[in-house]
């Protein structure tokens, strides 16, 4: 059953393109941050372009927020040993984080262990975001090898859920 729209304020787009075809997914905020899922209650719905999900939202009476996620769901993009980009893995993990909400699944990114704490703070810091860092304070993380392969692990995880998510065959 998907969930009851109506409790439901806003929805967003949020595109994941896996194996270079886009999923136009829908994800939403109301008591918890989750995407709307298929009928069979298993998988993420997803539409195959913007019109399909426009009409969807019309039809549930859902306002559509203008902004939109895209998100290139890449290994050798997502993850480089030599030069890290924090928001896109940081974006990616807390997205992966809601499907797995959503889908009920686990997730390693949201294990409670002190170095994926330590490697996802890291993220959220090298993202010098201005409302965290001071004027001139930019943030540069330095890795171990050990957190660098936990962040793989966490991308790898992440993709599994997400393939399987999106029922990718």
């Amino acid at each position: 059953m998907i969930e009851d729209l109506n409790n439901i304020k806003e929805l967003y787009i949020v595109i994941f393109i896996v194996y270079n075809k886009k999923y136009y997914t829908l994800w939403y905020t109301s008591e918890k941050e989750s995407f709307i899922i298929d009928e069979d209650n298993l998988h993420i719905k997803s539409f195959s372009n913007i019109g399909s999900v426009k009409i969807f939202a019309q039809q549930n009476n859902a306002i559509l927020n203008d902004e939109i996620t895209e998100i290139l769901c890449d290994k050798t993009i997502l993850f480089d040993w030599y030069n890290i980009n924090y928001n896109n893995i940081l974006t990616f993990w807390n997205i992966i984080s809601d499907i797995a909400i959503t889908l009920n699944r686990k997730f390693l990114g949201d294990c409670n262990n002190e170095i994926i704490t330590r490697s996802y703070n890291k993220l959220f810091y090298g993202c010098n975001l201005p409302a965290i860092k001071g004027k001139n304070d930019d943030f540069i993380p330095k890795w171990t090898k050990n957190e660098k392969e936990i962040l793989l692990k966490v991308i790898n995880d992440g993709l599994n859920i997400l393939i399987d998510g999106l029922n990718i065959q």
